[in-house]
């Protein structure tokens, strides 16, 4: 059985090695197929043009795209039309995944006010990417009614820096009150392969955070 990870970033290649690792043979598309690394498959393809052709045998479908800049058109070019390629392709060789999963953003919620976030709260993006973040899983599930949507919380981890920095800088004081939710890059991946192959009746809807909120000032 084959799971074909459609944008194999460096969350796709993590969660791709723990596919490996339960017996899964593991096909990752991505621009720099060079940096996939065994024992998963590199395939070079970039989710906004044409794709190559499906594994038959592909069970699993973990779309895990990312945006080139934070622009409307960038994140629409990643996230509504690479996902709506991935699609085109499954329906153009005739493969049926049994489970689809969709990486996206908690950044479809907005701004809460401090209030609590499920799987049942309303969107309102407070941010065009955000927007279309949102749009792209209306057209998921759409298509795939079955399909899975992980929102992800604000990931960290080996290789993302970019908080330590701002803070080495001497990031300001953002005061109290501010809220933010984080999830490790190694858990998102667990997440990923549970929820795809573990679940047997999996919810249109999850999200993915650490345990517990914090105070934007008591992370940095």
């Amino acid at each position: 059985m084959t799971v074909l990870i459609a944008g194999c970033g460096d969350l796709g290649t993590e969660a791709g090695l723990r596919f490996a690792a339960a017996g899964f043979s593991v096909l990752g598309w991505r621009r720099s197929p060079e940096k996939i690394p065994a024992p998963l498959t590199g395939q070079a393809a970039d989710l906004t043009g044409s794709l190559p052709p499906v594994p038959a045998d592909t069970e699993v479908v973990v779309i895990s795209t990312a945006a080139g800049e934070r622009s409307e058109a960038a994140y629409r070019s990643a996230y509504v039309d690479g996902t709506a390629n991935v699609l085109d392709a499954l329906e153009r060789d005739g493969v049926h995944p049994r489970r689809i999963l969709f990486v996206s953003s908690t950044a479809v919620y907005g701004d809460a006010g401090g209030g609590w976030l499920d799987e049942d709260s309303p969107t309102a993006p407070a941010s065009v990417t955000g927007a279309v973040i949102r749009e792209a899983e209306d057209l998921l599930h759409a298509r795939r009614p079955d399909a899975m949507v992980l929102r992800l919380a604000g990931i960290y981890g080996p290789g993302r820096t970019r908080l330590i920095d701002q803070v080495r800088a001497g990031a300001p004081d953002p005061g109290t009150g501010q809220l933010t939710n984080r999830i490790h890059r190694d858990d998102a991946a667990a997440a990923i392969v549970h929820l795809t192959t573990a679940v047997a009746e999996p919810a249109p809807l999850y999200l993915g955070v650490d345990d517990e909120p914090v105070e934007q000032r008591e992370v940095l």
